[in-house]
């Protein structure tokens, strides 16, 4: 369907721009390590927090309101 509509509109494929940069070489860094360590903390935190409020919860099975 792709190949027809190419045809049909004379749209031909666009290389990409060369950037100057080796994507094999690109890592992460230092920051996405920090920022992956606070996100692990937060849900952890999340996590307790929700535990102890579901624990703290009634459920009659009765209560219709």
């Amino acid at each position: 369907m792709r190949h027809l509509f190419a045809v049909i509109t004379g749209a031909t494929a666009t290389p990409t721009p060369e950037t100057g940069i080796d994507n094999s070489n690109v890592q992460p860094g230092s920051w996405y390590g920090i920022i992956l360590i606070f996100l692990v903390v937060a849900l952890i935190v999340l996590i307790r927090s929700l535990n102890k409020h579901l624990k703290r919860v009634n459920f009659d099975e009765n209560d219709e309101s």
